[in-house]
């Protein structure tokens, strides 16, 4: 059955859904984690963020920089290789 989201604010989810979608396509290597990770196992919570984990290896990061580039809003589209 697939999760509830009833209770999450439409654009809050549709925002998350996107992100997840972006760093997808963009053959990322990565896990949900947070409050997004228990709202996508079919437990409805509130949360304002996402908490991903990522390989670190420098091709992935760089997979996943290109793609926070063009993504969002603050200090990810800000992020370097040498930040992690």
């Amino acid at each position: 059955m697939p999760p509830d989201h009833s209770s999450e604010p439409k654009e809050t989810v549709s925002r998350f859904e996107k992100l997840l979608v972006a760093l997808a396509r963009a053959d990322i290597d990565y896990a949900v984690a947070g409050g997004l990770a228990v709202i996508l196992n079919g437990y409805p919570r509130l949360t304002v963020d996402v908490d991903i984990l990522v390989h670190d290896s420098p091709a992935n990061l760089r997979k996943l920089l290109d793609c926070l580039a063009g993504w969002g809003e603050g200090w990810a589209r800000e992020l370097k290789l040498e930040d992690f």
